[in-house]
């Protein structure tokens, strides 16, 4: 038997101390299989982010238990960053780099471990080489960055000769043709397997790497997140709220790539509170409320849970299934070809009320399947959907424990530095 990707039970988290502590999370369950996607439903405040980051070891339970690929998440955080990519809903990246930098430096990070680290450096400016620049007469742009000298080669602002993405230049903007090969003379690098795959998901979501992460709308900057984590050929994604700021269009690319990720055997964890996002891609779902699960399992068991709704136009007056006790919320009208009749009914009973139907004499009949939304309305009120469901759990959480990961540069691979650094 496969062991479970995320395995969560009982999991608790309190901000504060006291009668005013903030409880985010109050006995949490939630799993999520290999090649499976598992939509993780609640409004705002329910846990949903909470949750992300004890399991991407940024903040620490209080109570119950996480595992990633059987292993703890704070203790055990390196290794379990090899094999997950992370799109938060609210993507903050290096300001002075292009998307194409971006995404090579993320992917190094990927690359897992201190060597990751190492690749990484090679594409921000390193401060001996800021030293250098200033010796030799350099000077700061308007970001307050160093920028290089007239006389200065590629090699010494930071980034190595030959290794600016797509021959962009440095991040001062310079050309980075090596004079000693006549221009056109070289041959183009062969492309690995996941420079190809970014390549694909650069032109599947229309996305300009050349521009600077400063220069992004929310919805570039989603995409190049979007882009990184499915180029990353994770185990794992942990998605957050990942279509924040996305048009119509790229949204269906975004389901395009979840099913692709799917089907090559990853285990994909989709937070969100857009209902008809999650029911057009995830196998289960798990509905949380004010940190607790109230509701989980496959798509199709927990549609079973909530009546279908049923409209009939008969030729008979259908008066007489209001005493049928399968059926609920009958309500009969005048109709062009007869009679109109609604009605909800258990799946159980759904043979029952057809057969009861049919000898009225059926015009047409539809039958609507439950939605994720009348199930979703069925734990929570409308008017705390809308509103604030449960209050500001979430908020608190992102207060007390996550200050500065909103502000991270690190949009997919390992959520922060792999070598662990910043963990108390």
């Amino acid at each position: 038997m496969n062991e479970s990707v995320v395995d969560v039970e009982g999991l608790t988290k309190a901000f504060g101390a006291g009668p005013r502590a903030t409880h985010a999370l109050t006995g949490l369950d939630l799993t999520v299989e290999p090649g499976q996607v598992v939509g993780f439903l609640g409004p705002n405040g329910a846990g949903k982010t909470t949750t992300l980051r004890i399991l991407l070891g940024l903040i620490r339970a209080d109570g119950g238990r996480a595992r990633l690929f059987g292993r703890d998440p704070w203790n055990d955080a390196v290794p379990l960053h090899r094999r997950l990519a992370y799109v938060p809903g609210d993507v903050a990246l290096w300001p002075g780099m292009t998307g194409e930098q971006t995404l090579r430096a993320l992917a190094s990070l990927n690359a897992g471990g201190r060597s990751g680290r190492r690749r990484i450096m090679g594409w921000l400016p390193s401060r001996r080489a800021a030293a250098g620049r200033r010796a030799a007469g350099g000077s700061r742009n308007q970001e307050g960055c160093e920028s290089p000298s007239e006389n200065e080669s590629p090699s010494k602002s930071g980034i190595p000769a030959g290794r600016h993405p797509a021959g962009r230049g440095n991040l001062a903007g310079r050309g980075t043709h090596d004079r000693r090969i006549p221009a056109g003379s070289r041959k183009p690098p062969g492309r690995t397997g996941v420079e190809a795959r970014r390549a694909e998901l650069i032109e599947l979501f229309d996305l300009d790497p050349s521009k600077k992460m400063r220069e992004y709308s929310k919805g570039s900057r989603q995409k190049v997140a979007l882009v990184a984590a499915f180029s990353a050929s994770a185990d794992l994604l942990l998605l957050d709220e990942p279509t924040s700021g996305l048009d119509p269009l790229m949204e269906g690319a975004f389901r395009q790539c979840v099913r692709r990720a799917r089907d090559e055997g990853a285990a994909i964890l989709l937070s969100s509170h857009i209902l008809s996002e999650v029911e057009k891609v995830c196998d289960a779902v798990t509905i949380v409320r004010a940190g607790r699960t109230v509701e989980r399992g496959s798509l199709e068991r927990v549609r079973s849970i909530v009546r279908t709704r049923v409209r009939a136009v008969v030729a008979a007056d259908p008066s007489s299934l209001r005493r049928r006790p399968e059926l609920g919320d009958v309500a009969v009208s005048r109709d062009p070809l007869g009679w109109a009749v609604d009605f909800t009914v258990d799946p159980a009973g759904m043979q029952d009320a057809v057969s009861a139907v049919a000898c009225l004499g059926v015009r047409s009949l539809t039958a609507a399947p439950p939605s994720l939304e009348e199930l979703f309305l069925r734990h929570y009120g409308a008017a705390e959907v809308g509103g604030d469901a449960s209050g500001a759990a979430e908020g608190a959480s992102g207060d007390a424990a996550g200050q500065g990961v909103a502000d991270e540069p690190l949009a997919s691979g390992v959520g922060r530095d792999a070598s662990g650094a910043g963990r108390p």
